[in-house]
């Protein structure tokens, strides 16, 4: 067996099958890292940058029909990926990654119905000009109030991100909603899902119908100790004692699985979910 697999041919041309066979039954060998088994997709990476950022969003931003992307301060347009920057943002991280990048969560969305992709981030949302290439990008603060939406964002205060290396490490945590009315004069409209009750989020809240009656739950966890569903109610009323009995700290916590990998792993599934 070992004789025939030396060949690099032979070998290629059994991965290869291997992996077609994959794509329909599981297929048990081992892969290049602990514990992984082979997969049936490869993946062919393109570096598009150097530049140190911590969110990315993709959108066809200049309505040739490609797909682009923006990263940190760059916008990058396909073919070409010729990076044109298109906003400022605040960053002290070095060439060892170390620092802080102030821009997170970047959504793409029509924000004042122009007909052209804007970018939201947590603080602020970018107004695309006409000409991507040479025109400025408008920096907007997110306005609060209004009238109802017909989108919402959902996004919260990370418990002790990057371990404590964050602004506000111990600063309350809370899990907001943003309910969004997109026009020529955007608004959004701050709600609280979560405030002060040693439940945050950040990085991957889940909004999906837990429940099957029609409406959106809400799923989150943290290093504060999770996970919490968030049942919706809508305009049901919710008393202080049925919140505080609903957070209540288990008897003992559920013994972990043999490994563990942390608080931001979300499962990818083929299975349809509405998105805020």
């Amino acid at each position: 067996m070992k004789g025939w697999l030396s060949d690099p041919t032979v070998k290629d041309e059994a991965l290869k099958a291997l992996r077609v066979l994959a794509l329909k039954v599981p297929v048990d060998v081992p892969d290049v890292a602990p514990g992984s088994l082979l997969t049936p997709l490869n993946f062919l990476p393109h570096r598009i940058n150097n530049h140190r950022s911590e969110a990315c969003a993709v959108a066809d931003f200049n309505g040739d029909g490609k797909l682009d992307i923006a990263a940190g301060p760059f916008l990058y347009l396909a073919p070409d990926w010729k990076p044109i920057q298109i906003r400022e943002v605040s960053t002290t991280v070095n060439d060892e990654g170390k620092g802080y990048a102030d821009d997170f969560c970047n959504l793409v969305v029509d924000v004042n119905q122009d007909g052209r992709p804007d970018i939201i981030r947590p603080n602020a949302w970018f107004e695309a000009p006409k000409d991507l290439r040479k025109g400025a990008w408008i920096e907007h603060p997110i306005t609060l109030g209004g009238k109802d939406g017909n989108k919402e964002i959902v996004t919260g205060k990370r418990f002790m991100a990057h371990n404590g290396g964050d602004p506000d490490e111990f600063g309350k945590q809370c899990i907001f909603y943003y309910r969004f009315t997109p026009g020529p004069n955007p608004v959004f409209r701050k709600h609280v899902i979560s405030y002060d009750e040693g439940i945050g989020a950040g990085l991957n809240t889940v909004a999906v119908d837990m429940d099957g009656d029609g409406d959106l739950d809400l799923v989150t966890t943290g290093k504060w100790g999770g996970p919490i569903l968030f049942e919706n109610r809508m305009t049901e009323p919710v008393s202080a004692e049925a919140r505080r009995e609903g957070l209540r700290p288990l008897a003992s916590a559920a013994a972990p699985a043999a490994q563990t990998f942390g608080d931001n792993l979300a499962l990818a599934s083929r299975v349809s979910r509405p998105t805020v």
